[in-house]
């Protein structure tokens, strides 16, 4: 409640100050599509934001799209998790309470488990990146400052994405296994179902450190299966009776001879995916149709079984471009529809629209599994990755797509807006021609618009023997390789 002196105030300083000052329209209108958008917790929330943003979307139906909404302990309204707003947002809850439990486990909303302690932290290392934060604070003083009020929490960090450091011990590593690990990352050591296996030990303990230590980490290395093969050690859920000996917020890497999967700061949808993409091949039909069923993931989330859907990893190569950028080139995976949003959000208008040749801007799930689900012996999507140890991030993809003759394929691709003009097409381009060869193709098409001078100039830099024919703005190019 602002009092009749506060009012005075803030009229005074909108007097003075009027460029601090801004309309809710001006405001909402800076969220992109893609964008992720904090709002404030407990007794912190700022309900009029929320109605506000709300109001703005209902008569900006097409402002923005796939807009992330996030936040811990929220007691006022939600929304936000409408299904009528399911296009322009998808909440994602760090902590379920009863106004946000039934999106989450229909499906309407993610959950991400973090321990609080480690919250600040995942938005400095932007593990849970924040592009706006909608917050309380009290009225400005005297001098124009203001407090976060009743409640700072991680609020704080959301604002300026500032470090927490909370154990003394610096860059602990903690390498432990486990009898099971569900799609949620819940871990047993000292039980199976009902069945008593071993005991806790130390595992806790060290993993915890780890998680609490500035620079740690924590590694849970299991075997695909067990029992000669019968039995996936990768689960939908923990049996009934298991030990949860390790929480979801304990572990941070899962190692199985299938892959690497980093799950900390995921929400539950992308560690399913992460983890099932790394559970023995014959059973990951299976955890796809019981992750469906338990909403843990999409309800039409494709999948692709056999040889056909089995990621080539050979096709990983490391490269250094001609202006000294490395990148890794790798097949598109099941679970990269997280990166692949990021990516296509990232991109600018001019960039989407000569890729697609098409002013529609959304890139919705179902979009986005086309590119992210494919058959590899069909097709071929290949991203160019800059890695950390932490997360992966695209910066150009290229793909084809084997046309009826089963000699020539549709090849296209794009590089982010601030990654071009140094080298990633070429990489791109000259890796696709490399699998293309081998796989017995003759030939590339493409469709260009007459103004993307970029990628006409990139394909007869590859020295292809080309025939060009124009129509209504675009050149029809047939490419023999």
């Amino acid at each position: 409640m602002v009092s009749n002196q506060d009012s005075k105030k803030l009229d005074d300083l909108k007097s003075r100050h009027p460029k601090k000052f801004a309309p809710d329209g001006y405001i909402f209108s800076h969220i992109h599509r893609g964008d992720r958008i904090f709002i404030g917790t407990g007794c912190g929330e700022p309900q009029y934001l929320v109605n506000a943003l709300i109001k703005y979307v209902e008569s900006h139906p097409d402002a923005f799209f796939d807009t992330e909404v996030f936040n811990v302990g929220i007691f006022g309204v939600v929304p936000y998790t409408n299904e009528k707003f399911k296009r322009n947002f998808r909440h994602n809850s760090l902590f379920i309470g009863n106004n946000t439990r039934d999106a989450v486990n229909k499906g309407l909303a993610d959950y991400t488990p973090l321990f609080f302690s480690k919250t600040p932290k995942a938005f400095y290392d932007e593990l849970v990146p924040i592009d706006m934060a909608l917050i309380q604070t009290s009225p400005p003083d005297e001098h124009g400052y203001m407090s976060l009020g009743i409640s700072v929490d991680i609020t704080k960090a959301a604002v300026d994405k500032a470090a927490m450091v909370i154990a003394q011990n610096k860059n602990m590593t903690a390498i432990n296994s486990a009898q099971q690990i569900d799609l949620t990352g819940q871990a047993t050591v000292e039980s199976i179902g009902k069945k008593f296996y071993s005991g806790i030990g130390g595992i806790a303990d060290f993993m915890r450190g780890a998680t609490l230590a500035q620079g740690g980490k924590t590694i849970l290395t299991i075997q695909s299966t067990a029992l000669g093969g019968w039995v996936s050690r990768i689960m939908s859920f923990l049996g009934e009776g298991s030990g949860v000996t390790l929480g979801r917020g304990d572990v941070q890497y899962v190692v199985t001879e299938y892959g690497i999967a980093y799950i900390h700061g995921k929400n539950i949808r992308e560690r399913a995916m992460d983890l099932i993409a790394i559970s023995h091949p014959k059973f990951r039909p299976r955890l796809i149709s019981e992750a469906k069923k338990l909403n843990l993931i999409y309800r039409d989330q494709a999948f692709i079984p056999g040889r056909k859907g089995e990621y080539p990893e050979s096709l990983e190569t490391q490269r250094t471009t001609h202006r000294g950028l490395t990148i890794l080139l790798r097949p598109v995976k099941i679970r990269d529809e997280p990166l692949l949003k990021h990516f296509f959000y990232s991109l600018s208008d001019e960039s989407t629209y000569k890729r697609f040749i098409s002013t529609r801007k959304d890139m919705h799930h179902e979009r986005l599994q086309e590119l992210a689900v494919i058959d590899y012996t069909r097709e071929m999507v290949i991203l160019a990755v800059i890695q950390n140890d932490k997360k992966e991030e695209i910066v150009g993809i290229g793909q084809y797509d084997i046309m009826q003759d089963k000699q020539t394929a549709e090849v296209a691709f794009v590089v982010r807006d601030d990654y071009q003009k140094k080298g990633i097409g070429t990489e791109l381009m000259s890796y696709l021609t490399h699998i293309a060869k081998k796989q017995g193709l003759l030939g590339f098409m493409a469709v260009v618009l007459m103004e993307n001078k970029t990628a006409l100039h990139l394909f007869e830099k590859m020295g292809f023997d080309i025939q060009m024919r124009s129509e209504e703005g675009v050149y029809e190019l047939k490419m023999a390789l």
